[in-house]
């Protein structure tokens, strides 16, 4: 069975730069991967069809050995605070269908305290 690998950003990952862009490598399981049936959507948009990309994104598939890796950077930052599904259908060569979906969210509009000082529950001396 095909697999994924080298997800960017990882399924679950929380605080997702804005303008991050979407990888992934599609690994093939020994039956060959048909990229021809490959799609992809994410921002709730269909952006990979076959080898038709959707207006908006700048889309790159490289073929490493047998496997695929899939590059995919909107036009349009991701929106704060927002958790994105990337969804991901294909085949291998011998019909057996792939389907995955993981998710992300970016960072949120409120701040994030990432440095204190006292540390949590230090005691403050004179």
């Amino acid at each position: 069975m095909l697999s994924l690998s080298g997800t960017s950003p990882a399924p679950g990952e929380n605080l997702v730069s804005l303008n991050s862009p979407i990888e992934f490598t599609i690994v093939d399981d020994g039956n060959g991967i048909d990229i021809s049936t490959l799609i992809v959507e994410a921002r709730g948009f269909r952006v990979i069809t076959g080898s038709t990309f959707a207006d908006g994104f700048s889309v790159s598939i490289t073929e490493s050995d047998d496997d695929y890796i899939i590059v995919i950077q909107s036009d349009e930052e991701f929106n704060l605070g927002q958790v994105y599904d990337i969804k991901i259908q294909t085949q291998d060569l011998v019909g057996n269908y792939f389907n995955t979906t993981y998710s992300f969210k970016t960072i949120p509009e409120e701040p994030i305290l990432t440095i204190a000082s006292p540390y949590n529950k230090e005691v403050l001396s004179s």
